[in-house]
Formats: C-alpha cells, sequence, structure tokens
C-alpha cells in the first residue's frame, strides 16, 4: 500500500507552514509529492534543478534525502527512520542548481505515536545521499580517466578525445559536489581514506556495516572551496591536501595570486566548536603588490604617551622619563611643556621624538581625539617640573603609558593594527580604530583597505575562526576599549579571527618562556632548515615577516620569521612582511 501526501509549497515568499500527518514506523509506504508554485503561480523547475529534503525529527536526529523530480512535480519518501519519533518533524525542501542553494520552504509532518512496534527501530541520523553520491563518483571519475586515455591515445584526433575527456571530468565533478553537500550531515556515518599518487581511495560504512570504496582525483572531484570545505569536514582533508599540498586564490586588488600551503592538519581549533576537523594554511609568500614585491605593513603605530580621561586645561605640565632604554641619559629626568590650547576629555598627547636622543629641544603634539591626525598644536620639551605632572612613563601612572609603547608602539597582538588589517574587508579608511586609549592610527590607516577586500567570495565563505593562542609580555600592558584585560605573563585566546599570523613556537618549536607557550610547532616547518623557512614576496626577495608572539622582555617588540629563516623581533612600528594564515573548518 502507498499512501502519498500531496502539498503545494510557494518558494516565492513565506507562508504559514503546512502540517500533514503521518504514523510513527511506517516504512515502504509514505510518500510526500510537492507541487512547486512561486508567488501562487505553477513553478516551472529548470533544468538541471535538483531538490532534497532535510528534516529534524523530534529528538533532534536529523534526515538528509535525495528528492525525485518528475514532470515538474518533487516527490520523496518517508523512510522508517524518517518517522521513528512521534511528534512533530521539521521538514525543509531545497531546489538546488549544482551545489548552489536557489530556493527552500518548510513543513511540518506530525508524526502519531504508534502503540507498540516490536522491530521498531532506534532513531538515528540518515544520510543515504552521501552513500548515492559516492558512487556516482566512482562511476563517473572512472568515465573521466577512460576518456583522457583515449585521448592520449588518438593522437590523431586529440581534439576531439580532449574534449570527451572534459566532459566526462564535469560528470565527475558534478557528482563530487553532489557528495560533498551530503558531507553536512554525514558525522554518523565512517569514511576513511587511502592517499594515492593520484588522489585517494575512499571508503564509505554505513550502519549495516556494507562499504563502498571509490577513488577520487582531487584535480576533477573536489575542485570547489566548498568541495574542499566538505572534504575537511568529512575528516578526508588530510588524506586529499596532504602537508605541503598548495591551493592559489587571485587578490584582486593586487592582481597576484596568493599562493596557499598546507601547514598542518587538526591542530588549531575552529573557534564553532561543532567543527571538528580543521586544515590550516598559511601564504608561501609574504602578501605582494602587482609588481611582485612586498606590501610592508606596520604592526603597530607608535602610541600617545597621555590620555585626557577629562579635560586638560591650557597651561604648563611636566611628564618623569622612565624606560628609555635607548637613550639612557633621559630616565630619571623631568621635563616640562606648555599648552597654549586645552585638551578635550579624549584626546592625547604624543612624543615627536627620535628614539636615541635626548628629549631636550623635541616636541609634544596634542590631538583631539584617538582617530585624528592633525594636531590641535606642537610645543617644545625643556628639562624642568614646573606646572602639573602627568606622572612617570613606566606605566605605574594613571593615564600614563610605558615609555616603550611611547615610542615604538604596542606587541600586543590582540590590540595591533596588523590584525585589524589582516581581518578587515573594508576600504582604505576604515579598517583601522583604537584598541585602547593610548592607540594612535597606524601609518597605513587611510591608504590600506583591508586585507578581505580582494580575496574572492566563495574562499572568505569558507574560512572559519579560529582559537589562537597568545601571550603578553612581562613588562606593562593595558585594557582594551572594549573592557578585556590583560595582564603580564598572560596566556589567552583569539576567537574571532578567520586571518591570523603564527606564533614564534609554530614556526620554530620554541618559546620565549616554557611558562608561556603560545602554540606548538606545525608539521609542515618540523626539520626544516633556516633556509627552508624563509618567507619571499612574489619576486622572490627574502623578507622579514611579522609573526604574533610578542618578544617579551619588553612592550613594543614583536616576533619575525626573518629574512634568513632565524627568529628575531623588531619594534611595533616598523614596516615588514605578512604571510597570513587560516583554516578551513
Amino acid at each position: 500500500m502507498q499512501l502519498t501526501h500531496s502539498i503545494a509549497l510557494d518558494f516565492g515568499r513565506d507562508t504559514l507552514p503546512i502540517t500533514i500527518f503521518a504514523k510513527q514506523y511506517d516504512k515502504e509506504s509514505r510518500f510526500v509529492e510537492i507541487v512547486p508554485l512561486e508567488c501562487g503561480k505553477d513553478y516551472t523547475l529548470e533544468s538541471g534543478v535538483t531538490a532534497r529534503l532535510q528534516l529534524t525529527k523530534p529528538d533532534g536526529h536529523t534526515v538528509l534525502k535525495t528528492a525525485t523530480i518528475a514532470n515538474g512535480v518533487i516527490k520523496v519518501e518517508l523512510t522508517e527512520q524518517t518517522l521513528a519519533v512521534a511528534g512533530t518533524a521539521v521538514a525543509e525542501i531545497g531546489l538546488y542548481k549544482g551545489n548552489s542553494l536557489l530556493s527552500s520552504q518548510i513543513f511540518y509532518i506530525e508524526i502519531k505515536r504508534a502503540a507498540y512496534n516490536p522491530d521498531a527501530p532506534a532513531s538515528s541520523d540518515e544520510y543515504p545521499t552521501l552513500i548515492d553520491a559516492l558512487g556516482k563518483v566512482e562511476t563517473s571519475v572512472n568515465s573521466a580517466n577512460s576518456a583522457a586515455a583515449a585521448a592520449n591515445a588518438a593522437a590523431t584526433k586529440a581534439e576531439t578525445a580532449a574534449g570527451g575527456a572534459d566532459t566526462a571530468a564535469q560528470n565527475a565533478t558534478s557528482a563530487a559536489s553532489v557528495a560533498n553537500s551530503a558531507a553536512s550531515g554525514a558525522e554518523n556515518v565512517n569514511i576513511s581514506a587511502t592517499q594515492t599518487t593520484t588522489g585517494a581511495d575512499i571508503t564509505v560504512t554505513n550502519r549495516e556495516g556494507e562499504q563502498t570504496t571509490l577513488h577520487i582525483d582531487t584535480l576533477t572531484a573536489v575542485n570547489t572551496w566548498e568541495d574542499i570545505k566538505n572534504a575537511v569536514r568529512l575528516g578526508l582533508g588530510e588524506k586529499l591536501f596532504p602537508v605541503g599540498y598548495e591551493f592559489t586564490t587571485l587578490d584582486a586588488d593586487t592582481t597576484q595570486n596568493i599562493i596557499w600551503v598546507v601547514r598542518t592538519h587538526d591542530y588549531h581549533i575552529a573557534a564553532n566548536n561543532k567543527l571538528t576537523h580543521t586544515m590550516t594554511l598559511e601564504a608561501k609568500n609574504v602578501y605582494s603588490l602587482s609588481s611582485g614585491a612586498q606590501k610592508a605593513v606596520q604592526y603597530d603605530a607608535t602610541e600617545a604617551f597621555y590620555y585626557a580621561e577629562q579635560e586638560l586645561a591650557a597651561g604648563t605640565y611636566n611628564i618623569t622619563i622612565a624606560n628609555q632604554a635607548w637613550y639612557t641619559a633621559d630616565n630619571g629626568k623631568t621635563f616640562q611643556f606648555t599648552l597654549a590650547t586645552a585638551v578635550p576629555a579624549g584626546g592625547q598627547l604624543v612624543f615627536a621624538m627620535t628614539y636615541n636622543a635626548t628629549l631636550e629641544g623635541k616636541s609634544v603634539k596634542s590631538y583631539a581625539n584617538k582617530t585624528t591626525t592633525t594636531a590641535l598644536e606642537t610645543v617644545t620639551l625643556t628639562e624642568g617640573s614646573e606646572g602639573t605632572s602627568l606622572g612617570t612613563t613606566n606605566g605605574s601612572s594613571p593615564n600614563v603609558n610605558h615609555m616603550h609603547r611611547a615610542i615604538f608602539g604596542s606587541n600586543n597582538y590582540a590590540q595591533s593594527a596588523v590584525r585589524q588589517w589582516l581581518n578587515s574587508g573594508a576600504l582604505a579608511g576604515s579598517v583601522w580604530a583604537p584598541t585602547n586609549v593610548f592607540d594612535r592610527p597606524a601609518s597605513w590607516a587611510t591608504s590600506y583597505n583591508g586585507f578581505m577586500h580582494g580575496l574572492p567570495a566563495d574562499f572568505l565563505a569558507v574560512v572559519q575562526p579560529a582559537v589562537l593562542a597568545c601571550r603578553t609580555n612581562s613588562l606593562f600592558e593595558v585594557e582594551s576599549l572594549d573592557g578585556t584585560a590583560f595582564a603580564i605573563n598572560q596566556l589567552y585566546n583569539l576567537k574571532v579571527d578567520k586571518f591570523f599570523l603564527l606564533s614564534r613556537p609554530e614556526i620554530f618549536g620554541d618559546w620565549d618562556s616554557a611558562s608561556y607557550k603560545d602554540g606548538t610547532q606545525l608539521e609542515y616547518y618540523n626539520g626544516l632548515t633556516a633556509t627552508e623557512r624563509i618567507k619571499r614576496d612574489a619576486a622572490g626577495t627574502a623578507r622579514n615577516a611579522w609573526l604574533r608572539s610578542p618578544n617579551p622582555s619588553n612592550a613594543n617588540s614583536a616576533r619575525l620569521d626573518n629574512s634568513s629563516g632565524e627568529v628575531s623581533g623588531s619594534s611595533a612600528y616598523d614596516y615588514y612582511g605578512v604571510a597570513p594564515a587560516c583554516i578551513i573548518a
């Protein structure tokens, strides 16, 4: 006996969901036929459109099934597993063109409780689509391989044969896309892979212990970023894309190809804890201009030495210098200056100085706020202690910065300008924003688009925020404007970054302090020589590349993978190369 529920679903507008009724445990007898509408009119499904049912059972288990389309009507079977749990099931019919969702509509299935069924199955997830699709992949890939072989053998008909091979390869890719789309719900299907010279042999085991083994050529079967993401989600990333594997994306801003190298698998944790598998990518070269030369990025700008929490009236003020490691003769001295113009609440005072010379005769610039680059005035510093004391530049005085950061900027990665650039898709002028009360605009703030601005949308769609282990320095830290507090010698995690810099241990395998480990060495870097660690620009020139680790002995210096492939450091206000990293999860 076959019971068919016929309903109409309008894919062109929001409507109240339709409810149909079924009985628990029915099998091989319940079907739903759906007449598609678009804004109340017949919806003619174009050629190549497929339909899938995604259903959440009352107990939370899910069902993913392929529906059939015949004569413009969508039909799907309600299996015994679909109806295994009494209650209200939420069903969604999705219409797809290839791997792209065109539209979807929801309906409800009210499943009436059966009195008793001694053979009732335990509720579980159901994903027959994956098994079916993988079988199609095997057939299509074999067809592609056969066509390619024919092309090579028939030299006199190379163009014709190659055309046939291309067609077969496209069929393989299409079938693989169906398989990959099923990956979103395949957690309870056992999938393993064995790497081969031409791709991977994949074995799928269903809940009955039945196995299907097939070969996937990654060049034809997994050729979109969505495919790659789904392969990683299935736990196949390490086999299909081993460490050292390379991908390429085009950066529209520079017209340069960015080559992404697989550095490790399942090391970085996705911020979304439901995603258990990850693949870490790092740019092979530092970010480069269209010429091939590096695009140097300032890690962080020189910061203000004083923040005006309340208005600072016109008058004479003084500041006592400490921690001036580059001109020690100034340490312990007090310098005074006179403001003719009041600094409003939220304003800043900034040294205009040379790092290795006395402050005597140098200048102080006042600013109305943290973002403006136009000074209210510039006044001269002289040795003396007249007027109101603002405090000492050792980090102990309220609203007074540490001297290291008042000269060279901050090595706190969470507050850094380079981190903002990496995770922004905004145009120049809208990338940077202050992160603490002393922060000043990066020198590139009005001239650099965000790193993400030029990247392809399909690539950005599969990059996931990673959990990043970070550490602070051992000298001075300051609270962020969002209220995040940092203590010295502290480990902390960032969980919102799509793109990031690798840490010292992730490349070099050692730490500035074993007590504060901001990572461990990635598989790719294990055993490399210094020469093999060198980052170059697209033109081949060896470059210094920023890392996210600070040099913890000071408040201003961040670590580098330098142009010799060795670990070193440099002040945050310097300009060096950037090799972005990210995860697919």
